[in-house]
């Protein structure tokens, strides 16, 4: 007689072996990557002064701002690539890459261009800032090779892309840090270090592809559909730390930079469901694997809050150290804050997936919501802003899980 049940039999198919082996593998790449990012938040935020550390807050948070358009680019390679039969996947990868090399160009100079006066409105040193913003048009072509990667599901080749292209980089802002003690290292440190992230992504990545015969990616009012869409989410993500650095004292908008370290954090758990689901978004099977990615996202986000409910002190104390112990009694709002984000987010990528812009317009009103009611009213301290970022993110949440859902339809396009 078998050991195994017919039932068991029946869960455990090979699609979701793989699924689940994939689910280890890609998640231990991310959170290895995260621990790295965070790592560098966490030692900045001893290194330098509170007045420093808000102004590398700010910097973080614009330059996450500014690279939507990298992980807008992802997306979409993504979607095209696992829309196209297996066959021509290589070479839909060969010319997706390759019409990606002027387009990192294009966006590594447009952004140093912004970040020029972003800097000077925000006291941020320029040089670190802006070097920075050139680093993030070599991130959009690392950006670019996960995307082919998640596209083929190639989950051990997505994995260690993933690991190349963030971690590289933020290695480089850690020895910029060390180096030169102050933003402006930090900064220097991204630049050259994304350079380095990006030759380690395309040796990881050139094996799915074909001798070029021609180039293209998509059109560019496609991935600058997708860009407007990213943009907004994490303006909204982000958008509370640079209210903070324009409302508050330069010390508080520091202390709130550390308590936007707690909201990151519940914000990037879940990272592991989209980029194992988001594949699946773009197929016939679109609103199954939302659902699934919207009850894994609240069942981690459930976990974070809960953990940085009872063990407040602590999180603070590692985050920022002993001087933001205030923070101890509201680092669960941040949390929440961040995991209201994460299910956002879930909401805009099956969005983005189907093609449907009715939750890029629902999140395009939630930024102008939010920074309105803070600009005017919800900025006399910490509280005010991160209550009125967690009240218009879970008020988008909710509206959107009850927008309805555009049928998905496979294609292969030619190539």
């Amino acid at each position: 007689m078998s050991d195994k049940s017919p039932t068991s039999r029946k869960m455990l198919t090979p699609e979701r072996i793989k699924f689940a082996q994939g689910f280890a593998v890609v998640g231990l790449s991310l959170g290895l990557a995260s621990a790295v990012t965070f790592l560098l938040s966490l030692i900045a935020a001893r290194v330098l002064d509170p007045a420093q550390f808000g102004a590398f807050g700010a910097l973080i948070s614009a330059t996450l701002i500014a690279s939507t358009v990298g992980l807008a680019a992802q997306l979409v390679a993504a979607r095209e690539v696992s829309k196209t039969d297996e066959k021509s996947r290589p070479l839909a990868t060969s010319r997706i890459l390759g019409a990606s090399y002027f387009r990192a160009a294009l966006v590594g100079v447009v952004t140093a261009a912004v970040f020029v006066p972003v800097g000077i409105a925000l006291e941020i040193p320029l040089l670190g800032f802006v070097l920075n913003g050139l680093s993030v048009g070599a991130w959009y072509l690392g950006f670019v090779l996960i995307g082919l990667a998640q596209g083929h599901e190639s989950h051990t080749r997505l994995a260690f892309a993933n690991f190349a292209v963030v971690v590289t980089r933020y290695v480089g802002g850690f020895i910029g840090l060390f180096w030169l003690q102050s933003v402006n290292g930090v900064g220097i440190g991204f630049f050259v270090g994304t350079l380095f992230s990006v030759l380690f992504g395309w040796l990881i990545v050139r094996p799915l592809r074909v001798k070029r015969t021609s180039w293209f990616f998509a059109s560019p009012r496609t991935v600058v559909n997708a860009s407007v869409a990213l943009l907004l989410l994490y303006a909204l993500t982000n958008v509370d730390v640079l209210l903070a650095r324009l409302f508050l004292s330069p010390d508080k908008s520091g202390e709130y930079a550390v308590g936007a370290l707690a909201a990151k954090i519940a914000f990037f758990l879940p990272a592991t469901v989209m980029m194992m689901l988001y594949p699946r978004m773009a197929k016939e099977s679109a609103n199954k694997a939302t659902n699934l990615a919207l009850a894994m996202t609240l069942a981690i986000s459930v976990v974070s809050v809960s953990a940085s409910w009872f063990f407040g002190e602590s999180l603070v104390q590692i985050l920022g150290g002993i001087r933001y112990e205030e923070l101890a009694t509201e680092i669960w709002i941040f949390a929440a804050e961040g995991s209201a984000f994460a299910l956002v987010q879930v909401l805009l990528w099956s969005g983005l997936a189907a093609e449907d812009k009715k939750v890029v317009f629902l999140v395009t009103a939630g930024v102008i919501a939010l920074v309105l009611i803070v600009s005017f009213w919800a900025n006399t301290g910490i509280l005010p802003i991160v209550l009125t970022t967690l009240g218009v993110s879970l008020t988008l949440a909710l509206i959107g899980l009850f927008l309805p859902r555009p049928k998905v339809t496979s294609f292969a396009p030619a190539v």
